[in-house]
């Protein structure tokens, strides 16, 4: 078996429940976002301070692991793409490494993004 088939399986093995997994934090840290911005959690509606302490611990929390997953995994992946001689095997690795990278890149600046919109949120809601 060529290093290339098994670049591909290895990367493939990795990125598909990756996937599957960072799929899940989305419609976690989607809930979470949710929650904040509306507050109601479980149908029970929360004063603002406990919507701070949501945004914190919860939303940040998923949030957290939608940046650092991609990333760690890219890393893995850069490095086994690193060990390996073939040139076309290595370059199957960095393309599922850059996928990765991206994906992490995103992650922090969608969080960025939705924690200045649900802090701007609580902020009014402490206001009204």
């Amino acid at each position: 078996m060529s290093s290339i088939n098994v670049m591909i399986g290895l990367t493939s093995g990795i990125f598909l429940p990756s996937f599957v997994i960072l799929y899940w934090l989305v419609g976690k840290t989607n809930e979470a976002g949710v929650e904040v911005h509306a507050g109601v959690v479980k149908g029970h509606s929360i004063p603002t301070k406990l919507r701070w302490i949501w945004l914190y611990q919860v939303w940040m929390g998923y949030t957290l692991g939608l940046m650092v997953l991609p990333l760690a995994l890219g890393f893995v992946v850069l490095l086994i793409a690193r060990s390996v001689t073939e040139a076309d095997a290595r370059v199957v690795g960095y393309m599922y490494a850059f996928i990765f990278f991206v994906t992490a890149v995103a992650a922090l600046l969608s969080g960025i993004s939705g924690f200045v919109t649900y802090a701007s949120r609580l902020r009014q809601a402490e206001a009204d």
